[in-house]
């Protein structure tokens, strides 16, 4: 497997999503595992410091086959929400990577130009990486789990904003340790 090098001050070496300005994206990249990519225009001096300094709090929602886990950084309003459905990427290499990993890698990038100005990695809490690991396995053989999940995401975000969601779903803990 070959290694994703990512440096500071320099392009993320994945394209960042069309249209997007500000918020985030948690996906597997291969080489590196799984990723949590937050896009800030014009990012701040606060928001560099915050996402390189500040313990970030996890919270879980789960319901039957699916999950969501939002994070929090420090008591700031800085919260993200963690969408991820194992099944889009045709196999089990996200799941065989959970198996031999709990790191998450968390960058804070200028949308302006796709620069990586702060990156964090650190370790899920226990509770996560144990609940994500059960349901993962369970949606690779459940048939039409993606469009499944995808319309259980879009109902949670028509009803509920992100604050109402951190505050139903179960705190599992803080990244790192």
């Amino acid at each position: 497997m070959e290694m994703t090098m990512i440096a500071l001050n320099k392009e993320f070496p994945i394209e960042m999503p069309a249209g997007l300005t500000n918020g985030g994206t948690f996906d597997f990249i291969e080489g590196l595992g799984l990723t949590n990519r937050q896009f800030f225009f014009n990012m701040s001096a606060k928001e560099k410091q915050l996402l390189q300094t500040k313990k970030v709090s996890v919270r879980l929602l789960h319901e039957g086959d699916f999950t969501l886990a939002l994070l929090r950084v420090g008591n700031s309003p800085l919260m993200f929400e963690l969408v991820f459905d194992p099944t889009i990427y045709g196999d089990d290499r996200a799941v065989d990577h959970l198996k031999r990993s709990n790191m998450i890698y968390i960058f804070g990038i200028e949308s302006a130009t796709n620069t990586v100005e702060t990156m964090r990695p650190a370790n899920l809490p226990k509770k996560l990486h144990e609940t994500w690991l059960k349901v993962w396995e369970k949606a690779l053989v459940s048939d039409g789990y993606s469009e499944k999940y995808q319309a259980w995401v879009q109902d949670i975000y028509q009803r509920y904003s992100t604050e109402r969601l951190w505050d139903m779903a179960v705190y599992v803990g803080k990244l790192g340790e």
